[in-house]
């Protein structure tokens, strides 16, 4: 039986994400430790998911934390490293997917100018 159609959701189903992990490799454990123990980077995150303007709503947490601002802003800058590496079975799989005709759609809770 072939499914009639098939969803994805893009964070942790076909790309990574883990913002921790990015700004490990960016700055290093031990100052992304600090900067996400003085600036709530996930409730920003959740203000773009939840509709708020991506690029200004970064770039004003930025200018608000100006210790932090270019960390911040690599949020935006650095969007292509933060959510990614790709999970390689689950692209797979797609293209399987299309490759037998069943349309597949994604979902994401990523705000529409982050997409």
């Amino acid at each position: 039986m072939q499914p009639e159609a098939v969803i994805f959701d893009i964070g942790n189903v076909l790309t990574t994400w883990n913002p921790e992990a990015f700004y490990d490799r960016a700055i290093g454990p031990d100052r992304r430790a600090q900067l996400f123990a003085e600036v709530d980077l996930h409730g920003m995150n959740l203000a773009v998911d939840a509709g708020a303007l991506f690029r200004e709503t970064i770039y004003d947490w930025a200018d608000r934390n100006p210790t932090w601002a270019a960390e911040i802003r690599f949020w935006h800058d650095r969007w292509d490293e933060l959510a990614s590496p790709r999970i390689e079975g689950s692209i797979a799989l797609l293209r399987a997917l299309r490759r037998k005709g069943v349309p597949v759609f994604t979902l994401t809770n990523f705000g529409s100018h982050a997409y």
